[in-house]
Order: structure tokens, then sequence, then C-alpha cells
């Protein structure tokens, strides 16, 4: 319980919410405790609408005890061999993930959740509409800090699963405040491409080639393309 330690002019997050999902993600200020509905009002930053929320759908969002508390590109760069940090310096820049992720949460066609107060883990949720119906993407990042690496891993999870893991989610202006060097370590390794930057699937733990392929085909023809290096994106479209 969060209850005791909350006080007025604290900074917040608004999770889990069902009647207002729309709010899920919102940084918010405490304003009082409501005793008459057992609910705390808060005032949300982005759009100043006072709203009653429950504690259990409220977390804190100051980051603590997490394993990329120090995650920068700069490790990526000890890890590479010359011919890499050349490349890397060298590479095509397209649109850093940073400024598209933070771009598709404020369309809303995409939801990024996080672990507060860590901020260790990093997934992307979308749903695309397509003429054979929607098909939800799901990808979770992971980092291998001291060997320079990255990959994108497929989860085959519901909303409830995400739920039951204590993940939640963030709207953009957490995204750009907690998870700026994660995503600076990302876009370092996606200059390069693999095998310092690769897309995976958790149903095929040997990585196989034509598994792999398929994986690139899919996320090449979703609104994640932008996650796809350029190696990864030439195999996806030959």
């Amino acid at each position: 319980s969060i209850c005791s330690m909350i006080e007025k002019g604290d900074r917040l997050q608004i999770h889990n919410l069902v009647s207002r999902a729309d709010l899920n993600g919102e940084l918010c200020t405490v304003l009082k405790y409501v005793a008459a509905s057992s609910r705390w009002a808060v005032t949300c930053q982005r759009t100043g609408e006072k709203v009653l929320v429950r504690e259990n759908n409220l977390c804190r969002i100051d980051r603590s005890g997490g394993h990329w508390d120090d995650i920068s590109d700069q490790q990526v760069y000890l890890a590479m061999s010359e011919v890499e940090r050349a490349k890397a310096q060298e590479g095509l820049v397209r649109t850093p993930l940073l400024k598209a992720l933070s771009f598709g949460v404020r369309r809303g066609n995409l939801r990024v959740y996080a672990n507060p107060p860590r901020y260790d883990r990093l997934v992307l949720r979308t749903v695309e509409d397509g003429i054979s119906g929607s098909s939800t993407y799901t990808l979770e990042a992971e980092l291998e800090a001291w060997e320079g690496s990255s990959s994108w891993i497929t989860r085959d999870w519901s909303e409830a699963d995400l739920a039951s893991q204590g993940l939640v989610a963030i709207c953009a202006s957490i995204l750009e405040t907690e998870y700026k060097g994660v995503l600076d370590f990302l876009d370092t390794c996606k200059r390069v491409g693999a095998p310092r930057y690769t897309m995976k699937t958790e149903l095929d733990k040997a990585a196989n080639p034509h598994v792999i392929a398929v994986v690139e085909r899919l996320i090449a023809s979703s609104s994640l393309r932008f996650l796809l290096a350029e190696d990864a994106l030439e195999r996806a479209d030959a």
C-alpha cells in the first residue's frame, strides 16, 4: 500500500483504470484524500482534469533499483570493434526510436508498458487494422549492456498478462524521461544491425533464421516497421 506515504503535491501515475482507461499512463498531482469515496483527488498533468482515483490505481514514478539506471549508448561503443564504430557513426539515421515511440503513444495507436519504479522493462503493444482483420503485436526490449547488444522479442501476452507482471501503460512524457538512455542504447545498436540489434520470438529459443525472417516481415508490414534495422528491412522487403 502506498496510501500512508501519499502526500498533497506528490507526483504519481494513474494505471489500470477500467471505466476511464483513457487516463492510464497519465501523470498526476495529488490534491487531497476524499474519505467519503475512499479515493484520492488528483489533477492530470497533461489535461488539467481533476479526478478521483483509488489507491491501487496510483503508482510512484521515481526511478529506483532498476538494472537500466545507468544505461547509455556509450556502453555500446565500448563493446564495439573499430569497424562497428565507424558503421554506427556513418549509419543511416532514420527517426530516433524515442521520437517514433512518443509519436505513436500520443496518436493512440501504440501503448508502451513499464515496471515503475524500476523502469528496467519496456514492452510495446499495438493493434493493426488490416484487410484480414486486427492483429496485436507485443514486443519486449532485451538489453545486454556489457556486451553492447539488444533485441526486440515478440511476446504472446494479453493485457491481463501484462498487468500480472506489474507492467503498466505509461504516457509519452514518462517514456521520454525514464527511457532516453535505453532508447539511445537501442538506436546505436540499430545503426550497426545484427548481431548487435536483432528481432527474436519467444516461441523459437534457437533463433532459427527462417523463423526470424517471418518475424521481420510481420514487423515490416506493421506500424512498428521503424523498429527494424536497415539489414532487417532489406531482408523483409526482398
